[in-house]
């Protein structure tokens, strides 16, 4: 089974480090993996629209007055990432040019109904497919691995192989029926391959 400790205990080894028993030990390896897991995990996940993270909801409307010049506003529940898709009918492709944007955590439409399709802040481990874990556990090594061996040559081949296990899993699973689809940061950052996370000290 897949743990936060494996994940982090894979990315560890890589590097040569000592093995944790969990998160919040006192110990530099533990200390540098909370700092880091949240917010590389959440990272990912809004980059890219992997299928174990992808939902569909029907969203409630509001009881709240919406603001000018929408007739209704619908509650984004607060597990969600990035938008996808939003429109009136489930069947996005039948929705048509809804016009709807996202304001201080509702969407706001003049729809009378609100269907989307969203990336959601996963974080059960074992939903992860075996290709994310590897991005992962890969990308958590290379951000701490400037504290733990003071290398950059080693945060360098890090990165590159980083890139290389991102753009395998996306071609994967983009193979379950979906377009890829990437956004231009994640790609600058996957193509520079040098370019370090701006996560927490520790």
């Amino acid at each position: 089974m897949t743990s936060q400790v494996s994940i982090c205990n894979q990315a560890i080894g890589k590097l040569g480090g000592t093995p944790i028993l969990n998160i919040d030990q006192d110990s530099t390896e533990a200390k540098l993996c909370k700092a880091f897991y949240d917010d590389i995990l959440q990272t990912l996940l809004e980059d890219y629209p992997w299928t174990f993270a992808t939902k569909r909801y029907e969203l409630p409307q509001s009881a709240e007055t919406p603001p000018k010049p929408f007739a209704a506003q619908y509650l984004i529940p607060p597990n969600i990432l990035r938008i996808l898709e939003a429109g009136s009918n489930p069947d996005f492709s039948r929705t048509g040019s809804t016009n709807w944007q996202v304001e201080n955590g509702f969407i706001v439409s003049n729809e009378g109904s609100m269907y989307i399709r969203a990336i959601i802040h996963e974080t059960d481990t074992n939903a992860f497919s075996p290709s994310f874990v590897r991005v992962f556990v890969t990308r958590l090594a290379a951000e701490i691995s400037l504290a733990l061996t003071q290398s950059r040559e080693m945060h360098r081949q890090l990165m590159e192989e980083y890139g290389i296990l991102l753009d395998r899993a996306m071609s994967a699973d983009g193979q379950q029926g979906r377009t890829r689809k990437l956004r231009s940061n994640q790609l600058i950052l996957v193509r520079t391959a040098g370019t370090s996370f701006a996560g927490p000290t520790v």
